[in-house]
């Protein structure tokens, strides 16, 4: 985003995840100073702010106000309910769309009410996931676009001989 402000500065503001950071930190562009990356650019400036991980504290909080001010009612375990998902959430790369994507299932399976029983029902963010992955997948309307999905996922990582991730790529 970016915005002029009354004395005719700039004001850019630019967000990422910190998986990308060192691919922008190093990018050179031939329209700017070879010896100039857009990472010196990004330090030289005084407002630079990096926003660090929630900590637990922050991400029960970034659960409980917005499902108390939207009114979301909550059983009897409601804090033990809060507790697991954050820490289901606790330093996750892209915490917050997660969450946000777990609570939309909880809610929709449950509407108006967040429960500890929903919850274990999907089985957290794996569970959420993979059963929306699971649907929009089987709503393909052919064996062979089924087939092409089933390839490119494949080809997005590679596992080690443990199953562990060890890469991640574009498909082309």
């Amino acid at each position: 985003a970016a915005g002029e402000t009354e004395n005719g500065r700039v004001i850019v503001i630019v967000t990422m995840r910190a998986a990308f950071l060192e691919q922008v930190m190093t990018y050179r562009d031939l329209t700017l100073d070879r010896e100039m990356t857009l990472g010196a650019l990004l330090n030289n400036s005084l407002h630079t702010h990096s926003l660090l991980p929630m900590t637990m504290g922050e991400l029960r909080e970034a659960i409980a106000r917005p499902a108390q001010q939207a009114g979301l009612q909550m059983d009897e375990n409601k804090d033990r309910l809060i507790g697991d998902l954050a820490f289901e959430m606790y330093r996750q790369p892209g915490a917050l769309p997660l969450l946000q994507f777990l609570l939309y299932r909880l809610v929709d399976r449950n509407p108006g009410y967040l429960s500890r029983q929903t919850y274990d029902r999907i089985g957290g963010v794996q569970g959420a996931l993979d059963q929306y992955s699971d649907e929009i997948f089987n709503k393909l309307p052919s064996d062979e676009q089924r087939d092409l999905a089933r390839d490119m996922f494949l080809r997005l990582i590679t596992l080690d001989d443990s199953g562990q991730e060890v890469s991640r790529q574009r498909v082309t």
